[in-house]
């Protein structure tokens, strides 16, 4: 089983929420890193389509992947309307923003089997 790493950009009270419940949880998680630019933050190019105010990113380890959907339930009972988190995988090739109202399923599909998408 391979671990699935995830970055997480939002944010420094969202991300410092997020580090307390990876910790909670046991989760292996990086330090909060302020973000030196969006796109270094994630990895990734952000397009100006992606509406964002990331100023920080944590990035959380799982092995395998029901622990990232559980755990990314939780972030997301933790948001506010109005908050979003960025999330990104695969060196930026996936990304999506969290929300509130973000069903489960769109979690499951950014969390999905990397093969179905070549």
């Amino acid at each position: 089983m391979t671990d699935t790493n995830i970055s997480l950009a939002s944010s420094e009270p969202i991300c410092l929420a997020i580090a307390d419940l990876a910790t909670a949880d046991g989760i292996r998680s990086s330090k909060i890193q302020p973000a030196g630019s969006i796109a270094e933050g994630l990895n990734a190019p952000i397009t100006s389509d992606d509406i964002i105010t990331a100023m920080h990113v944590i990035q959380a380890i799982f092995v395998g992947g029901a622990a990232a959907v559980v755990f990314l339930i939780k972030v997301r009972n933790l948001l506010k309307p109005g908050d979003a988190v960025v999330l990104s995988r695969k060196g930026g090739k996936k990304k999506h923003i969290l929300r509130n109202d973000t069903p489960r399923a769109d979690i499951e599909i950014f969390l999905g089997d990397d093969d179905k998408d070549q």
